[in-house]
C-alpha cells in the first residue's frame, strides 16, 4: 500500500475531468461552480502527495502522525464531498439529466460508484476503526471502488 495508494488520489483526476465536461451537458446546463471545481482538483493535487498512507495508520505510528492523517484525510475528503455537490447541484437544478443516453448514464453511474468508495474510506483515517479493517479486504474493496 506505501507505494500503490497514491493511485487512487491520481485516477480521480481524468474521471473529474470527464464528468466535470460530461454532467453540464447531459444535465443542459452550465456546472453549479465552477470555483468549486478548480479549487477541489487544487486540493487534490496538493492534499494527496500529503497524507496518502493513510493506509499505513497503525497504532506503531507516533501519535502526533495518526493525528495529521486523520484531520488531513478527512479535509480531503470534504474536496471530493464537495465535487459530488458540485455536480449532485448541477444535475438537481437541471431541467431534467438526460440519462437514457448510454453515456449520460455512464457518467451518472461513475458518480454513484465515486460517492461509494468515498463513504466507504472517512471510516479509515479514524484510529479505532482502522486499527480493526487495516490489512483487510475493506481496504481492498475502497481501493477498487474507486480504481473502478
Amino acid at each position: 500500500w506505501f507505494f500503490g495508494h497514491p493511485v487512487v488520489y491520481y485516477v480521480p483526476f481524468p474521471l473529474f475531468g470527464a464528468l466535470y465536461y460530461y454532467i453540464p451537458i447531459y444535465a443542459k446546463r452550465s456546472l453549479f461552480s465552477e470555483k468549486w471545481a478548480r479549487w477541489n482538483i487544487f486540493l487534490l493535487a496538493i492534499g494527496s502527495m500529503l497524507i496518502w498512507v493513510h493506509h499505513l495508520q497503525t497504532f506503531p505510528l507516533p501519535v502526533d502522525l495518526r493525528a495529521w492523517i486523520t484531520v488531513s484525510t478527512l479535509v480531503l475528503a470534504s474536496g471530493s464531498g464537495l465535487t459530488v455537490l458540485n455536480l449532485g447541484l448541477t444535475i438537481l437544478t437541471s431541467k431534467g439529466y438526460d440519462y437514457k443516453d448510454p453515456l449520460g448514464m455512464t457518467f451518472l453511474i461513475a458518480l454513484i460508484g465515486f460517492i461509494i468508495g468515498g463513504v466507504q474510506a472517512l471510516p479509515l483515517p479514524i484510529n479505532i476503526i482502522n486499527g480493526v479493517v487495516h490489512n483487510t479486504y475493506y481496504v481492498v474493496g475502497h481501493f477498487h471502488y474507486m480504481v473502478i
